[in-house]
Formats: structure tokens, sequence, C-alpha cells
């Protein structure tokens, strides 16, 4: 891995930080050239080169290219589609201020420049910005340019033509640049407004129409409820499955259902030594959805499912009497359902709204018969396990 990482930074910004390495020790070899230098003309010569390597060092925002790759890169791992948008504001707002930023520090640069070419004025000496701290100065050039796009006044003013035509440029740069980033965030924010109008707007569909039906108040409570739920669960984000062959669609339900189904040792065997036939049984998997108290299978009714319970609590009758547990990871419940008829011997409840997953025999056998090999391992589990039984 670290192998790797070395040969694609080698092909890529290897040489360009040599070079900035390179201008950064020339910058202080010949800062010390320029301090112990014997002679005036000696000094002028360090000094111009000095001054050429400073405006050479602006190389180092070439780097900045690399932020738009990174930032998106941190919106594809975000899950959640607000926590993207809140992404993209921060992300615009920075690039806005690394802008005023960078325009700040040429603005001092022009007024440095325009007393070093001896120009008749410039704005660091009109406005006395030698006799105050860095700084100060630092925050002047950065109040100079957010005022060429915001109402705020400013006392500091071009005084040249170098610095006049400096101000012009920074007033259209920032037209640009203002104009796209107020554009990305409002639209950012109407994204996320929309978001929630989408979301408002189906279960205002649900209340009329219960109400125009007169469905009684219990039995829209609970529809209600559940609407909740399912509209808290979705995801903004829908998958068009035309762009993918069958295949990727399965390692897709595969990725999301797999760790559900770590805790079964038949299932754990089979994705490490048969992770195809793993991927077609994550894909046979039924999701179903419970109501709280609702029975997910009855004491005496036939199994024909096994049934995977999610973390949560739940209520379970025997025999016996309840009994209440709490499932802190997937639970499974007639595993023997797919090998053998086979009666539940309690009743299971969830006491709130339950995803559940199920697999049939018919389903489990319909993914092994083209892997005859792990079929005959999967024969053999079912015999000991039934053996034990």
């Amino acid at each position: 891995a670290y192998s790797l990482i070395a040969r694609r930074y080698i092909r890529g910004w290897f040489f360009p930080d040599l070079v900035l390495l390179g201008l950064d020790a020339s910058f202080i070899a010949l800062a010390i050239s320029a301090i112990t230098a014997e002679n005036p003309a000696e000094e002028m010569q360090f000094t111009r080169g000095l001054r050429f390597l400073r405006i050479l060092r602006f190389a180092r925002l070439l780097r900045l290219v690399r932020l738009p790759g990174l930032t998106s890169r941190v919106e594809e791992i975000m899950s959640h589609r607000f926590a993207e948008i809140f992404v993209t504001v921060i992300k615009t707002i920075t690039m806005l201020l690394m802008c005023v930023h960078v325009l700040g520090c040429f603005w001092y640069l022009v007024g440095r420049s325009s007393r070093d070419f001896k120009l008749k004025n410039n704005w660091i000496e009109k406005f006395h910005m030698e006799e105050v701290s860095r700084g100060f100065q630092y925050a002047t050039c950065f109040h100079f340019v957010l005022a060429q796009f915001t109402p705020g006044p400013m006392a500091i003013q071009p005084t040249n033509e170098l610095e006049r035509g400096y101000n012009i440029f920074v007033i259209i740069f920032t037209l640009l640049v203002v104009g796209s980033s107020i554009s990305r965030i409002s639209q950012s924010i109407q994204q996320a407004l929309h978001l929630r109008a989408e979301t408002g707007i189906r279960r205002r569909q649900v209340v009329e129409y219960l109400r125009a039906n007169r469905i009684n108040r219990e039995l829209s409570s609970r529809i209600l409820q559940l609407v909740d739920y399912k509209l808290g669960k979705q995801h903004e984000a829908k998958l068009d499955k035309t762009l993918m062959p069958e295949r990727l669609l399965k390692e897709v339900v595969m990725d999301r259902r797999g760790p559900l189904l770590h805790n079964h040792h038949l299932f754990n065997l089979l994705q490490r030594a048969f992770p195809t036939v793993f991927v077609d049984i994550c894909s046979a998997l039924t999701l179903e959805l419970y109501d709280p108290f609702e029975d997910i299978f009855t004491r005496g009714t036939l199994a024909r499912s096994m049934v995977a319970i999610s973390p949560g609590n739940y209520s379970m009758e025997t025999s016996s009497g309840d009994k209440a547990f709490e499932a802190e990871s997937t639970r499974f419940f007639a595993e023997l359902s797919l090998f053998t008829s086979l009666e539940h011997r309690c009743t299971l409840r969830g006491k709130s709204f339950t995803d559940v997953l199920t697999l049939r025999a018919a389903d489990l056998a319909d993914s092994l018969r083209h892997h005859m090999t792990c079929g005959l391992f999967v024969y053999q589990f079912a015999n000991s396990l039934l053996g034990k039984v």
C-alpha cells in the first residue's frame, strides 16, 4: 500500500513539490547573501533576486487545484443528503474567503511594488501602513477586497495607475466569483428545503386521504406512525437500476444486507468460502415491516421461512408465559425451516416498528442449484444441524 502511494506521488505532485522546495531554499540563500553582502551593489543585486523569487513563490497556489477533488471525495463519503449540502455550503464559503485572502495579499504586493518602482504615490505610504503591525496590515488588505463587493465603507483608495488598474481587476473578478458563490449557496439551501418539503407533502397526502375517507382515529394513528417511520428511513437518493448489470445490483444488496448475516455460522462460512453464492442469498432475502406488537410469527403455525430480526426490544410468548428481551444484534429464528418442516414454538412481537428479513427454503435452493460444491457443503451442515435436534 505504501509503495503504491509513493508511486502515485512520484507520478503526480513530487516534482512540483520539489520545485517549490527549491524556490524556498533559493529564497533563504539569497536572503542570507543579501545580509552578508559587503558592498551596496551586491546587496541591490541580491535584493532584486529576492523580489523575483518572492513572486515565484505564488506558484504554491497551484496546489489548490487538488482542493475540489478532495472536497468531492468528502461529499461522496457523506451518507446523508443534508450533510452533503452542508459540506457544499462550507466549501463555497471557504473558497470565497481564500479568494479574498489571495487578492488581499496581491493588493499589498501592488502597494510595495509601487514604492519599489518609484511611482509618485502608493497606498502603503499615503495611509501610513508601515507604522502599524503586520496583523493590522493584513486586516486592512482583507477589508479592502471585501469592500469591493459589499456596501461596507473603506478609507483605503488607489493612489496611482497600477493600483487603480488592480482595483478594477478585483471588482470584475469579484463580480464573477461572488455571483457564482452566492448562486451555489442559494441552490444548496433550496435543495435542503425541497427535501423537507417533499417529505411533508407525502405525509400530508396520507393525512388528507384518511380524513376524506373518515378512517377511525386509532387506525389513522397507526398508519401515520408507520408513514413517519418509513419516511424517516427512506433514502433521498434513488438508484437507477438500468445503469448497472444484475450482478452488480446483487452486490449492492449484499453490501447492505451482508453484515446482518455475519452472526449466523452457515452464512458466515458461505461468505468466506463461496462469496458468489452469498451474494445470491442476500438478494433472495425479503424485507418485511411489522407494526408495534404485531405478530412476526405465531406459536403453533407452520414456519415457512427463516426469520432474522434486527436489534431492538421484543416480546416472546411461550407456553410458560411472556418474556421480554432486547436483541443487541441480528437474531435468527426457524433456521430448520430451510431444511425440513417445522412449527413455531413461540409467538414473537416487536415493541416498535420492526424490520425483518426472511429467507424461504425454495429461495435458498435456487441460490445453490448452480454450485454443486456449495450445495454439498450446505447439505452436510443441514444433516449435522438436524442430527443435533
